[in-house]
């Protein structure tokens, strides 16, 4: 009896290790003809994504997103990378897909992965500033990357940067997006750096306090 126990529990933790060590993919997704473009309205031609899960609030400080590090051993605060690819952009900034329409696939194992099992993952688009502004796209999706319940067989996430009225399933939390389908345009915001941010905060607030004295 003693030894059938000791079976079954070896038998249970072999079955949940072999599902914390899944490999797990995580695909994102388009439609053919989805264009990515900067927040003037001309198109990108190249461009590093990266994807992942924020374990703290995203701020909307543009300092933040200005000095981004796009690089492979990312050390965003706050941001664990799961993935990172570099592309390039066809004419008007035409998402290059594969042969299942996908932009780009990640392959997770291991510690960083199950750390974030179950988050809403995010995809961010950057590319190298021009003097002391950067565009930045950065799309949280809505669904949870799988592999959080033990009992469940998926190891697949497929995540869609579409804009459709009954598809919620991303939201651009800096840029936009607009039209739909094979229509659907994708726009990157200006950030500008640091300084020049605090410039313009310390503007308004300059202006502000000048008006409220002649009131």
């Amino acid at each position: 009896m003693k030894a059938n126990k000791i079976i079954l529990a070896l038998a249970l933790c072999s079955a949940l290790c072999v599902t914390a060590q899944a490999q797990y993919t995580s695909s994102i997704a388009s439609y053919p003809g989805t264009l990515l473009k900067d927040s003037n309205g001309n198109a990108w031609s190249d461009y590093t994504l990266q994807f992942g899960v924020f374990t703290s609030t995203m701020p909307l400080d543009g300092g933040f997103w200005f000095n981004w590090d796009s690089s492979s051993s990312s050390s965003n605060i706050g941001f664990t990378q799961l993935g990172r690819t570099t592309g390039t952009a066809g004419t008007g900034g035409l998402l290059s897909l594969n042969s299942n329409d996908y932009v780009a696939t990640f392959a997770n194992t291991g510690a960083p992965y199950t750390s974030v099992m179950g988050q809403s993952p995010t995809a961010i688009f950057t590319r190298a500033a021009a003097g002391a502004v950067r565009e930045v796209l950065v799309a949280t999706f809505t669904s949870g990357l799988v592999g959080w319940d033990e009992d469940g067989i998926e190891t697949e996430n497929i995540l869609g940067l579409v804009n459709e009225a009954d598809q919620t399933i991303f939201t651009p939390y800096t840029g936009g997006a607009s039209g739909s389908g094979a229509s659907t345009v994708l726009t990157s915001a200006s950030v500008p750096e640091p300084s020049t941010l605090s410039l313009l905060v310390g503007g308004v607030c300059a202006l502000f306090a000048l008006r409220k004295r002649k009131v």
